[in-house]
């Protein structure tokens, strides 16, 4: 081949890669449409804990269940049963037929944290940004959105919320505290 076509060809290969990773690009108002466009779903997970108090990670394994916008429920079936069920303004957590209830109104900084999860399924921008600096990165088929906080008193518990996906699914959720305790929330669809 002579240099000429070799350059053709790489100037070629060059366009046509360029054009696929322009096509593939996602912007945060198109990865939120996306997002909202999914009403409700359902996923097992698998949850590793990171506490700075144990030597090993703790797992646990379950169900998460989504409705937009409000219905979040988080159903721990391995090691221990517990269901933790956050409808509108309070979080419901249910353990050993015990029921404890927590009015988000009373706990801002749990709203925040929930409220990261809950915006995010609903691709609630507005709601996000109340609470955290939003960046998204990544293509379409493989994005990850960082979340920070903005308040002074969340920033000294929570450092980052991290969530990956693929198009309009999430995939993986990583929390990361002050303290240095992690939580991997890996959704298996």
């Amino acid at each position: 081949m002579t240099s000429l076509n070799k350059l053709c060809c790489t100037v070629l290969v060059a366009l046509l890669a360029g054009s696929t990773s322009a096509a593939s690009a996602l912007d945060l108002p198109e990865l939120m449409k996306n997002l909202s466009a999914q009403k409700e779903g359902r996923s097992r997970f698998v949850e590793q804990k990171t506490l700075s108090v144990l030597s090993m990670p703790m797992e646990s394994r379950g169900e998460l269940s989504f409705k937009s916008p409000d219905f979040l429920q988080k159903k721990t079936t391995q090691p221990i049963q517990e269901t933790l069920t956050v409808e509108r303004d309070r979080v419901i957590l249910n353990r050993g037929g015990k029921e404890q209830v927590i009015q988000l109104d009373t706990q801002p900084e749990m709203r925040a944290f929930i409220d990261s999860l809950r915006a995010t399924l609903s691709g609630d921008l507005p709601t996000l940004k109340k609470s955290f600096l939003v960046k998204l990165s990544g293509p379409a088929n493989k994005w990850t959105l960082s979340l920070r906080p903005l308040s002074a008193n969340l920033q000294r518990i929570l450092v980052e919320v991290s969530i990956q996906g693929r198009n309009s699914e999430l995939l993986y959720i990583e929390t990361s505290m002050l303290n240095g305790d992690r939580t991997f929330l890996t959704l298996l669809n």
